[in-house]
C-alpha cells in the first residue's frame, strides 16, 4: 500500500477505532487516533469514548466528543490537553501527523529538553562531540569495543536521553539541522556551521548525511568516563 493510498475495511477494537476506519475509507492519521486514545487513557484512567456495548462505544465514537475538563482534568498540563485534542481531531485531514505529534511541546517537555536536568545532558554529550576526533579505524574499532563491554546503564541512558532529546522528527538520527538547533540551544550563537560540518563528516562512519545512534555514541560519550585505568585494564 502507498503512503497516501486509502484503506478500506473495518478493523480495530471499538475502544480505539477511529471513526474514519467505521466510514470505511481511512490512511495512517488512523493509527494517530488511536495512540491519542491510549494517551488520554494513560492520563486520565478512562476512555474518551465509553459505553456499556461495542455498539454504545461505537457510536461515541462517531460522534467524537469528549471530555478533558474538570475532575482528574485539572491537574493535567495545557500542553498535554492540547496534544490530546489534537489526535483525537475527528476529521482526520486536521488530525496531526505522528511527526508533528512528536514535536508539539508535550513531548519536547517530557522528554527533557526543557528542563535543566535535560539541558546538562544534552550540554555534556554536545561538549563531547565538539572534541571528537575520529582518529584512524583501529581506534574507532577499540571504543567501540569499550563502549559495548564498559559504558554503564547510567552514562548509555544519559546519552540516550540527549539524543533523543536532540532527535525532534523522532527518525532514529541527527541531522544537520537538529544538530544545529541542539548548539543553538545550549550555546547560543557561540558557534559556526562549518563547526557542525566538520563534526558530521568525521562522525558520519556510513556517509548517509545524519548521526545514527551508535555514531552518536562513539562521538558523545565522555573519554574520561570510558578510558579509565581499571576499564582499561580490564579490556586487557
Amino acid at each position: 500500500m502507498g503512503e497516501n493510498e486509502a484503506m478500506h475495511g473495518v478493523y480495530g477494537t471499538a475502544y480505539y477505532v477511529a471513526p474514519e476506519v467505521l466510514a470505511g475509507s481511512y490512511d495512517t492519521k488512523c493509527d494517530i487516533w488511536s495512540v491519542g486514545v491510549i494517551l488520554y487513557m494513560l492520563l486520565s484512567g478512562n476512555p474518551p469514548f465509553n459505553g456499556s456495548s461495542d455498539i454504545q462505544i461505537i457510536e461515541a465514537v462517531k460522534k467524537g466528543d469528549f471530555e478533558i475538563n474538570g475532575g482528574v482534568w485539572d491537574e493535567i498540563s495545557p500542553e498535554a490537553k492540547d496534544l490530546v485534542m489534537r489526535m483525537l481531531t475527528h476529521n482526520p485531514e486536521q488530525r496531526v501527523s505522528a511527526a508533528e505529534a512528536l514535536n508539539h511541546p508535550w513531548f519536547q517537555q517530557t522528554m527533557g529538553q526543557g528542563s535543566v536536568k535535560g539541558r546538562e545532558k544534552i550540554h555534556a554529550a554536545l561538549d563531547n562531540f565538539r572534541k571528537f576526533n575520529s582518529g584512524n579505524k583501529i581506534k574507532q574499532a577499540a571504543l567501540g569495543f569499550m563502549i559495548q563491554h564498559f559504558m554503564s546503564q547510567k552514562e548509555a541512558q544519559e546519552l540516550r536521553d540527549a539524543f533523543n532529546a536532540l532527535d525532534v522528527d523522532g527518525s532514529g538520527s541527527l541531522s544537520k539541522e537538529e544538530l544545529i538547533e541542539g548548539y543553538r540551544m545550549i550555546y547560543g550563537d557561540n558557534f559556526n556551521e562549518s563547526e557542525v560540518d566538520a563534526l558530521l563528516n568525521m562522525a558520519d562512519e556510513n556517509d548517509d548525511g545524519v548521526i545514527s545512534y551508535s555514531e552518536w555514541l562513539m562521538t558523545a560519550m565522555s573519554r574520561q568516563k570510558i578510558l579509565t585505568h581499571e576499564k582499561l585494564e580490564a579490556a586487557f
